[in-house]
Parts: C-alpha cells; structure tokens; sequence
C-alpha cells in the first residue's frame, strides 16, 4: 500500500499485482468520521502515476462501526492500482475492500 505525500493530496492506495474489474466495494469511516468521507473516490488506474477513474464518489456518510456494501456495474477497463482519494481535506477511511466477481482485490506481496 502507498500514501500521497504532496500537499493538498489526500489519499490511500494499492497495487493489486494484476489487473481486476471491481464488481463490489465495502468501506468503513473511521470511528465518529463517516460525515468525512462524503465526496471521497474509490479510484482505478492501469499504472500508479494515473490517468485515475472513478469507480464510485461516496455521496452520503457511511454507517459507523460496519461495512457500507457497494455495488459497482461492471467497467470495461480493468485496473491494477486502487486508491481512496478525498479532496475535501480529510481522507478518513478505516477499512476498504474491493471485490473481483467473488474474489477479494488484495495488495500484492512484495518478496
């Protein structure tokens, strides 16, 4: 996993070691910050420095203390890095899981 580092950036990502196509999302807030991640983007891109798609814009404050379960339509791009990116200052996520068809999307293992 990785972290932006440049002012104004605020954002948390992986690279899943392959290219997948995301069909299901779960996030969490931090405890008490679900109302921060309202506007957040859970992003693709076929290589870390970008171009990013959104995947989904978080519209609303996710539930405290449990996982949101999202639905995404099928992309006809598949992306190998993810991220959470929030510009609205806060980046405020716990937990963030992305879903291959049933399978979990998981950070390569470096050797």
């Amino acid at each position: 996993s990785y972290d932006s580092v440049a002012p104004g950036e605020r954002f948390v990502g992986f690279d899943a070691g392959r290219e997948v196509v995301v069909t299901r999302i779960a996030l969490a807030p931090r405890q008490w910050q679900g109302v921060r991640m309202r506007g957040g983007r859970i992003q693709g891109a076929p290589a870390q420095a970008g171009p990013w798609t959104d995947i989904h814009v978080v519209a609303g404050q996710p539930a405290d203390g449990i996982l949101t379960w999202i639905d995404v339509a099928p992309r006809p791009a598949a992306y190998r890095f993810f991220r959470y990116l929030n510009t609205e200052g806060n980046a405020n996520i716990s937990e963030l899981r992305l879903h291959e068809g049933g399978l979990v999307a998981r950070p390569a293992q470096r050797p």
